[in-house]
């Protein structure tokens, strides 16, 4: 049944789930009581559909929602991708977006062809139809940004550059992605992410790089110790 709204109670469920991701993060989880679940939500439900919901109902579409969100099965586990991968921390990163033009890509390329960056040093480069966005170290970009203030969009200092090294293979295993995201947003942490393979790049405030880092390595860690007992 359709309201005047035109949601269906199934949709009408599915938005005010998806609206509140610590409830969505439990039900995926299968930790969160449908009974419960379904009485906290009725009257915003009743609001949005215009009319009287039963809870046997309600409860029948969180299940159904449920039931969508249970994980795929893949050929590559996360245990093994996680167990063969490798994480890296660059701090004092700059995060700038520029306009397009070719006063803007004549001076990063200049930058980004430089012979004198230590080894290790990451740094990003992605060119859009309008925009440039480079993620470098503060003091490599610095004069730059002074040089081409007229062109920046944008731009985000004091963050860290934590770079998941993954095998090739995982990059077309469904839900990995996913899988560190939920991790890193269950502890507060904000990211921007950026995927070049086999890295995957998680830029966070610099307060949130040592618990970012440390949160990987231990995924890494315990997956090696998972992995090794699978193979006897």
């Amino acid at each position: 049944m359709i309201n005047n709204n035109g949601y269906s109670l199934s949709e009408a469920v599915r938005k005010e789930i998806e609206s509140q991701p610590h409830i969505k993060n439990s039900l995926s989880e299968g930790v969160i009581n449908y009974s419960a679940l379904a009485r906290k939500i009725i009257p915003e439900l009743e609001i949005t559909l215009e009319k009287e919901i039963h809870e046997e109902s309600v409860i029948v579409a969180i299940k159904r929602y449920a039931d969508e969100m249970k994980p795929i099965e893949n050929e590559a586990t996360y245990i093994e991708t996680f167990a063969n991968s490798e994480v890296m921390l660059q701090d004092d990163m700059c995060y700038v977006h520029f306009k397009k033009n070719p006063e803007v890509i004549k001076k990063i390329d200049k930058l980004f062809s430089s012979e004198d960056w230590k080894m290790g040093e990451m740094r990003v480069l992605i060119q859009g139809a309008d925009q440039i966005m480079v993620i470098t170290k503060k003091k490599r970009i610095k004069e730059i940004l002074e040089e081409l203030r007229d062109d920046v969009i944008y731009s985000i200092e004091d963050n860290a550059l934590v770079s998941f090294r993954m095998p090739f293979e995982s990059f077309s295993t469904y839900g990995i992605l996913a899988e560190m995201s939920n991790r890193l947003a269950k502890k507060g942490i904000n990211i921007e992410v950026l995927t070049s393979p086999p890295d995957v790049h998680f830029l966070v405030d610099e307060k949130d790089a040592e618990k970012t880092y440390g949160l990987f390595k231990k995924l890494i860690n315990d997956s090696k110790e998972l992995y090794e007992k699978q193979k006897k």
